[in-house]
């Protein structure tokens, strides 16, 4: 394993992924979707290239697309439940941040996406859904650019 590679892993470790890239973006998605399959205010997500990505073979995933964005599938892991990868049209893959075993090694987040309104601190934060697409896809570009 290089030092560029890290280990996402389901709490009930069924579903592991090897991720062979530094994040190109990490952000805070706080759509109705991820609200609910996170259970919680927001999803952490880490984006990586889905080139990068190794899914353990004998990983058990359930992938679900949404009307809203039928492009994004997203996988959990059939045993608890829990979100493993979600890909956007095989280009990008989206990794749970609470997944990554060496929390140490990801950046900080660098935005909020789909808020429902700003919040106080330095975090860029957008609230509606053209204004979340034109800043995820700047974070993600500038990660793309600093690899």
């Amino acid at each position: 394993m290089s030092e560029a590679t890290q280990l996402s892993r389901c709490s009930c470790g069924k579903c592991e992924v090897r991720i062979e890239q530094p994040p190109l973006a990490r952000f805070h998605c706080h759509c109705s979707i991820c609200r609910k399959l996170y259970q919680s205010d927001y999803a952490d997500v880490v984006a990586v290239s889905a080139s990068a990505i190794d899914i353990s073979a004998d990983a058990d995933i359930h992938y679900d697309k949404y009307r809203s964005f039928p492009a994004v599938r997203r996988g959990t892991c059939k045993h608890c439940n829990e979100p493993v990868i979600g890909t956007l049209m095989g280009l990008l893959a989206f990794v749970p941040g609470r997944n990554y075993l060496d929390q140490k090694a990801l950046p900080a987040p660098q935005g909020r996406i789909f808020a429902d309104q700003p919040a106080h601190d330095d975090m860029p934060t957008a609230c509606s859904y053209w204004q979340s697409q034109v800043l995820v896809s700047r974070l993600i570009m500038a990660g793309m650019f600093r690899a």
